[in-house]
C-alpha cells in the first residue's frame, strides 16, 4: 500500500487483525500519525517536511523535499521499487 501524509493515521485506525497485518506492506511518505503501523513498512520523510517531523523525528529514509512535493521527487519511485523488491526476495 502507498500512504501519503495522514493516510498513515487513517490506516492505523482501521485496527486490522494481526493475521491481515502480516500480509500488508506499507510505503508511507510524509507520514503523519500517532504511531508506526504494525505491519511491514517504510517511512520516508522530506528533509524540509516540518509537518511530518512533528509526528516522526526518526524515519527510515530522508529525501530532499517538503510535505507537498513527494510525488515530484525523482528518488521516491526508486525507493518504492526497492521496498517492493525486498518483499519479493
Amino acid at each position: 500500500l502507498l500512504s501519503g501524509s495522514c493516510g498513515l493515521e487513517l490506516f492505523n485506525n482501521l485496527h486490522l487483525p494481526a493475521e491481515v497485518l502480516t500480509r500488508i506492506s506499507l510505503f508511507a511518505y510524509g507520514p503523519v500519525a500517532r504511531r508506526r503501523p504494525a505491519c511491514r513498512h517504510l517511512l520516508v520523510q522530506g528533509q524540509r517536511d516540518a509537518l511530518s517531523r512533528l509526528w516522526f523525528s526518526r524515519v527510515d529514509v530522508r529525501i530532499n523535499g517538503g510535505h507537498m512535493d513527494y510525488l515530484t521527487r525523482p528518488e521516491l519511485p526508486e525507493l518504492c521499487r526497492q521496498f517492493m523488491a525486498e518483499e519479493e526476495a
